[in-house]
């Protein structure tokens, strides 16, 4: 793949949600790999938190927006591991969210490992890898000199952070925005469990829109965002015939 943007989120995931699923034919717009902290610190509601976001950003997106999604965890020192390769089903993401948390933060070493992968597994002519943490390097690794050579590389690469429950002024919080900004990309912080929804779909939705061709990039992304005039078929929702993934029209609340 020729251009590469990377949006780093390190984060922690939980699972359990209704949701469509992507379309497995057409043309991908945007390649999404999220890397996800699931250090020690990101135990309990933390964890709980960031399942969430994933779970309820990437389950309601529209199928026919072609995007492909893959996951990393990361806690331990030289342990990152790929939970879900990349795929058009949102399942299959929230399939993967029933990891634990323990360990130490390799930063460095995780978004290497991501930015790798999805340069030798992206599928579209974009990619965005997110990063999620909630603390700074910990493994004895440089983010930011990692960012550097990342947006160095032949495909453009755009690294996007986000920081969790980072205290303003800290040693963390100025690592992760010198990744940020190293990686071509910027810091988003979420301050408090009730941030870090709003905070990740912020993310999420930003990339997904760049990827998108400007006549398209005002559409709503989400199923609950449309009405019965949007689809194919008013009186029974998406056509499933050319997405046999569409959900039942019937399950949203679209009004």
């Amino acid at each position: 793949m020729k251009k590469v943007f990377i949006v780093t989120f390190l984060i922690g995931l939980g699972a359990g949600f209704v949701f469509p699923l992507y379309a497995t034919n057409g043309p991908l717009n945007l390649s999404l790999c999220f890397v996800v902290d699931a250090s020690g610190s990101m135990r309990g509601n933390k964890l709980a938190a960031a399942k969430d976001a994933v779970r309820t950003t990437v389950g309601t997106l529209r199928s026919d927006l072609g995007i492909e999604t893959g996951l990393f965890a990361f806690g331990g020192c030289n342990s990152c591991r790929l939970m879900q390769e990349f795929t058009r089903n949102p399942k299959s993401i929230v399939n993967s969210l029933g990891f634990d948390a323990g360990g130490d933060t390799p930063l460095a070493f995780s978004t290497k490992k991501g930015a790798d992968y999805l340069q030798k597994s992206g599928q579209s002519p974009r990619g965005v890898l997110i990063v999620l943490s909630d603390g700074k390097e910990t493994c004895g690794g440089n983010p930011g000199k990692v960012a550097r050579e990342i947006a160095g590389r032949r495909m453009q690469i755009r690294i996007e952070v986000i920081g969790f429950d980072i205290r303003s002024g800290s040693k963390a919080e100025g690592q992760l925005k010198e990744m940020a900004v190293n990686g071509g990309g910027k810091y988003y912080p979420a301050q408090n469990v009730g941030d870090l929804a709003n905070v990740f779909k912020q993310v999420v939705d930003g990339s997904i829109k760049n990827s998108l061709p400007p006549a398209k990039q005002n559409q709503p992304l989400r199923f609950e965002q449309l009405g019965p005039s949007d689809w194919d078929d008013p009186g029974q929702g998406p056509d499933k015939e050319k997405d046999p993934y569409a959900p039942d029209y019937e399950q949203y609340d679209l009004n």
